[in-house]
């Protein structure tokens, strides 16, 4: 197994020409390990097939990324299931230690750390960890820990941040031995006033993957959750048109719009059997609370519409595209529900 992790030299001054890195594969080898140590730039050698073979080997199964680093997942993510054998999962605390997280990949790399990130946020309910997980209070602040030891972090007892980062290696190790094909969210936050910690586990099916017709090489994610709403909404009205609006991410370094949720189209939408014309009425204050709930981390990223044939996009779909991008903070992705098949389109002034 591989650990990807940002690490701090516990001492008055790190050594000199020594990295922390270094001294942390030093300490380790007092323990009978012998871990490799890159000290390049992982979002730049991630995707590099020579260098990344220095630091996960072929005959590693699984990858554990601890570097709360954006880039650094979204690098992971990229990365094809023939590129890298090893499954990628992400541990992380939160919340000054009374919370963490571990995500663990589906097989072939759906969902990705990014889609199961993004899952999370949008699926969190409990109000304890939506306070912990979300709450402006708790955010990274730059703190001594340990002796001579500054860094961008949380606030934590040396106990806390033992104890929670114990028991992440606990539910990981369950996970690995599971071995089973979905990805997995694992959440675990401790009660206030109390030293007992709750832990849940979410299993999380592959996303629908659709290319964008427009611009090159850009895809939309879809949870199974959406999926089944968008169903769910088309067999409520099978004789007309119907839609919403999209919510999730986008990222311009992996080409990829996320949708992990949806808003229900307000009450003045259009439905009939040859198009759906989308409500304004309240529409912008639903994106906004959906905004402020998910933590400000999920945006509206489109919208979508069923048709009743197998069709792909009308020309009114694209003048709708090209109308999207520019009323929109760009991309804006359209997506389109036929009776058996997705489509998506963005118009190419959305993604440059």
């Amino acid at each position: 197994m591989g650990c990807f992790a940002h690490t701090t030299w516990h001492g008055t001054r790190w050594p000199a020409r020594r990295l922390p890195v270094q001294e942390l594969a030093t300490e380790l080898a007092l323990l009978g390990q012998s871990p490799a140590v890159h000290d390049g730039d992982l979002v730049v050698d991630l995707p590099k097939n020579k260098q990344r073979k220095t630091f996960l080997p072929k005959e590693a199964r699984y990858a554990v990324n601890t570097t709360a680093s954006l880039a650094v997942r979204e690098a992971l993510s990229v990365i094809g299931s023939k590129q890298a054998k090893a499954r990628f999962a992400e541990a992380a605390l939160f919340g000054r230690g009374d919370g963490g997280f571990l995500l663990l990949e589906g097989v072939a790399r759906n969902p990705t750390l990014c889609d199961l990130t993004d899952e999370l946020n949008a699926t969190v309910t409990d109000d304890r960890v939506r306070k912990l997980l979300f709450d402006p209070e708790f955010g990274l602040t730059e703190i001594q820990i340990g002796q001579g030891c500054g860094s961008l972090t949380m606030p934590m007892t040396d106990m806390r941040l033992s104890a929670m980062t114990a028991a992440l290696t606990e539910e990981l190790v369950g996970l690995m031995q599971a071995d089973e094909d979905p990805g997995c969210i694992v959440v675990g936050t401790r009660a206030e006033g109390s030293s007992n910690t709750t832990w849940t586990r979410e299993r999380v099916a592959p996303f629908e993957v659709v290319s964008i017709e427009g611009p090159q090489g850009w895809t939309v994610r879809a949870s199974s959750r959406v999926m089944t709403k968008i169903a769910e909404e088309v067999a409520r009205h099978p004789a007309v048109e119907t839609g919403g609006v999209l919510v999730g991410t986008c990222s311009a370094r992996l080409r990829t719009i996320i949708v992990v949720d949806l808003i229900e189209a307000p009450r003045d939408s259009v439905r009939s059997a040859t198009r759906f014309v989308l409500g304004t009425a309240g529409l912008k204050a639903a994106i906004k609370a959906r905004h402020r709930t998910s933590g400000g981390t999920l945006f509206d990223v489109g919208t979508w519409h069923s048709h009743l044939a197998d069709q792909g996009p009308s020309a009114l779909d694209r003048a709708t595209a090209r109308q999207l991008a520019a009323e929109r903070p760009p991309p804006s992705v359209l997506l389109i529900q036929a009776p058996t098949r997705l489509y998506a389109l963005m118009h190419n002034g959305a993604a440059t």
